[in-house]
């Protein structure tokens, strides 16, 4: 259903990263982690009210309970073993909600139109990204551009967080 490939692709476009096998720095961690949940707050939200209040609460309760765990700190299940096997438990949680949504015969259609559309984020020409620097300096935003790869890739200067460029494409699912 996924295609690794085209996320690592879109990965190392937006950010230099290290393809070996190791533990993922603190800060790509957290990042990893983050995007991950706002995606599952995205979903509980498109459920209803219902399901964001009671998502959010176990969210509230499952990071209290997590947090209990620090004390413990030797029992923790850490190392690469452990998170190839998070990982790969993660892939499986994934399914849940097309299977549960009757949604899982057009999942891989509205992935493919995911990442289509999130390469529309990435220039490819510097003259794009010139205009997408003109763009978002005219709205008071101080900007860079990189060349990444095959792209040109939209930065925020002060936090290097990627924005789109002018002719971004959001994904189109009908």
């Amino acid at each position: 259903m996924i295609n690794e490939q085209l996320v690592e692709k879109w990965i190392h476009t937006a950010r230099n990263i290290d393809s070996s096998m190791r533990m993922p720095s603190h800060d790509d961690a957290i990042l990893s982690l983050r995007v991950t949940l706002e995606e599952l707050f995205e979903q509980a939200e498109a459920c209803g009210a219902d399901v964001l209040s009671a998502f959010a609460d176990i969210v509230i309760y499952a990071s209290t309970h997590q947090k209990e765990r620090l004390s413990k700190w030797e029992k923790l299940n850490t190392g690469i073993v452990a998170l190839r096997d998070a990982i790969a438990d993660t892939f499986v949680t994934a399914c849940n909600m097309p299977v549960y949504s009757g949604l899982i015969s057009v999942a891989e259609t509205d992935f493919n139109e995911v990442m289509r559309s999130n390469f529309t984020k990435f220039c490819e020409t510097e003259s794009e990204a010139k205009l997408s620097v003109e763009k978002y300096a005219s709205l008071g935003r101080d900007v860079i551009y990189q060349k990444k790869w095959d792209y040109y890739v939209i930065l925020d200067a002060s936090t290097g967080k990627i924005l789109k460029w002018i002719h971004y494409e959001d994904p189109r699912l009908v």
